[in-house]
């Protein structure tokens, strides 16, 4: 600013300077903040989109474009309400202007919650929406992040399905299990638990591998490995066996594996335990006694009788079945059969209790829980005084029914039978 005297003649000048330095990185940090926010926003794979308070859209991501299949020059200007379904477009307006003001709220307009939108092919699908207002001098400007939300809307879905089936399979009398790929139990029914011995809370994440060596039914889990392997694929399979029962029994179950249709488990299946003991051990009685009646009335030889209905007797009937027979000359012979061979069988406990059995002819029942084995002694009666027993097993340590004592002494008696019938 020049300074004069009061006739105009200059006699110097004041000069202000301001160091601009400052206010200049701040607007170069500033517009390079800025373009970093827009580096941000354009990468983002959640769609954002930004509106003015009449809800036209300002801004419209590459995210927003893979949404809803338009290119941001196709929506730029136009109302937000266009992404909406028609059914819900009505209202949609004033809503916004409702937020714009500062009167509304993020919950209005879906702050986080699951919505309905419209893609450009007129596909709806689900959207997580989230909404925020930012006031400037002049204007408001309307942001919403929008996250795709089919697969957790799938998912809430399958879940709920998910739900369902366990409720329905806690009211089932068979045992029930969820089992994912890593053969962990995801969820089980009351009747698994108590085949297994254990509380359902307590199955829950263990693996059939933990629960199956616990009852000592490892073996069946390695012969079911075939049927477990096509579940996993995908196809419906089943394993027939014996399974051992947290009792110590051994059934004979049929296990039944399906698929599970649901993906937020993962692969998986489920299995449901069908026990069979009862009407396969009705069968293999049936049969027991058909081929013994058929193989007595052709036989004459009171050895190989005997022989021959151990092996019966070990094929469907006990687990190792075990005949002693005294020969001509009044020694005891021995004659044994494990499940369907004919062999020297040692079975526990079974010299005392042929001798009380050869001695006073009543049957005897062992049970051995610490050897998980099962013996009945059934004397065979005869005329002949041969004298003999059969001695039948069972690898369980559990309670023989009446009817299985009854077929077991009617099979020695049908031998008595046929030894009497072929001395004479």
């Amino acid at each position: 600013r020049a300074r004069r005297d009061d006739e105009g003649r200059l006699t110097g000048f004041l000069k202000l300077s301001v160091d601009l330095t400052d206010q200049r990185v701040v607007r170069q940090a500033l517009l390079a903040s800025d373009q970093r926010f827009a580096g941000l926003v354009e990468q983002s794979v959640d769609g954002i989109i930004s509106t003015d308070e009449d809800g036209r859209i300002n801004l419209f991501n590459r995210g927003a474009e893979v949404l809803f299949g338009y290119l941001r020059h196709e929506v730029l200007g136009e109302r937000i309400a266009m992404l909406l379904p028609e059914r819900f477009r009505n209202g949609h307006d004033e809503q916004m202007r409702t937020f714009a003001s500062g009167r509304g709220t993020a919950s209005l307009m879906g702050g986080g919650r699951i919505v309905q939108a419209l893609a450009k092919d007129g596909r709806e699908f689900p959207v997580e929406a989230s909404i925020s207002r930012l006031a400037g001098d002049r204007s408001v400007t309307l942001s919403v992040i929008l996250r795709d939300a089919s697969q957790r809307a799938y998912n809430e879905g399958e879940l709920d399905r998910l739900s369902h089936v366990r409720e329905l399979a806690s009211l089932l009398p068979m045992p029930i299990a969820l089992i994912d790929d890593e053969l962990k139990i995801l969820f089980s029914n009351r009747a698994f638990a108590r085949w297994f011995g254990r509380p359902e809370s307590e199955l829950s994440g263990m693996t059939l591998r933990q629960v199956a060596k616990d009852v000592g039914s490892l073996e069946s889990l390695e012969a079911a490995k075939s049927a477990i392997s096509a579940a996993l694929g995908g196809r419906d399979a089943r394993f027939r066996g014996r399974v051992r029962h947290a009792d110590g029994s051994v059934r004979e179950v049929e296990i039944l594996m399906i698929p599970s249709t649901t993906s937020v488990t993962g692969p998986s299946f489920y299995t449901v335990t069908l026990d069979r003991t009862e009407k396969i051990r009705a069968e293999n009685e049936r049969h027991v006694l058909t081929v013994a009646g058929r193989l007595m009335g052709s036989l004459a030889d009171p050895e190989i009788l005997t022989e021959s209905t151990a092996l019966v007797a070990a094929t469907g009937f006990a687990d190792v079945c075990t005949g002693f027979l005294h020969d001509d000359s009044g020694r005891l012979r021995r004659f044994g059969a494990s499940e369907g061979s004919v062999e020297a069988i040692p079975l526990p406990h079974d010299t005392p209790v042929i001798q009380q059995v050869l001695t006073d002819g009543e049957q005897r029942l062992y049970c051995d829980h610490a050897e998980r084995v099962t013996d009945l002694a059934v004397p065979i009666p005869t005329g002949q005084g041969r004298g003999g027993a059969l001695l039948y097993g069972w690898r369980s340590p559990f309670d023989i029914s009446p009817r299985e004592v009854d077929v077991a002494r009617d099979l020695a008696m049908r031998l008595g039978t046929a030894i009497d019938q072929a001395a004479m």
